[in-house]
């Protein structure tokens, strides 16, 4: 199976981020921690109106633990659905100081089963509200790859046919690497085939949001591994 993964070597990420500089104190936060929508005021943030915006929060940024906080902030006139373990069509793109792209791990493959698999994990976020997950990079996370395999027909003929699988991630940060440059980005409108094949129904049986949007790129210091 040739899987593409999706963690888009492009850097992109989102509206509403705070500056390329995070207070260098090191507090520690849970990685699994999600935030159920909160109401925003559109008109005050500076999410641009009738848009959803995708934007990271820094949270500590030691070598060994790189903790960040994705808000999905949804300035639309009407709701949206999101997959609340953030793990569909969203791509990490993550490089150190030096330009060199930090390519994603894979820690293991999931198997299907009924709870991953169920439609209660897809959430929705009405207008004015904000969704937020926290994530520990460094350690193994959600993600949803997808691509296509090829099969042989009986004539001989090449086919290809959609292959998607969720995993287990994480990053690893470079030793020489002094900060790390992250956006993120949503690609809703890309491979519903690799979708369906995981979930077995497609995104718009549960109105998944299939639009686009982006971060900024933001740099992180990271602070040298603790020798205690």
């Amino acid at each position: 199976m040739q899987s593409q993964r999706m963690f888009c070597a492009i850097a992109i990420v989102v509206t509403c981020l705070f500056g390329n500089a995070i207070s260098s104190a090191d507090g520690r936060h849970c990685h699994r921690q999600r935030r159920w929508c909160q109401a925003v005021d559109c008109q005050r943030s500076r999410t641009a109106a009738n848009t959803v915006s995708i934007s990271i929060v820094p949270l500590e940024h030691r070598r060994e633990h790189l903790v960040v906080r994705i808000d999905v902030t949804n300035c639309t006139s009407g709701p949206i659905v999101w997959d609340s373990e953030f793990a569909s069509f969203v791509c990490w793109d993550l490089r150190s100081d030096d330009g060199s792209r930090i390519e994603p791990i894979s820690v293991k493959n999931l198997d299907r089963t009924e709870s991953s698999v169920k439609k209660s994990r897809f959430v929705t976020i009405r207008p004015g509200e904000l969704l937020s997950k926290s994530f520990d990079l460094t350690s193994p996370f959600r993600h949803l790859t997808h691509g296509h395999g090829s099969v042989i027909s009986s004539n001989g003929a090449y086919f290809h046919v959609p292959t998607g699988v969720e995993e287990y991630v994480r990053f690893a940060l470079p030793t020489t690497a002094r900060d790390v440059l992250m956006s993120v980005q949503y690609n809703g409108d890309e491979d519903f085939g690799g979708f369906n094949s995981w979930f077995g129904y497609s995104p718009a049986e549960i109105e998944l949001w299939a639009g686009r949007t982006k971060s900024n790129e933001i740099r992180i210091p990271l602070t040298p591994v603790s020798n205690k």
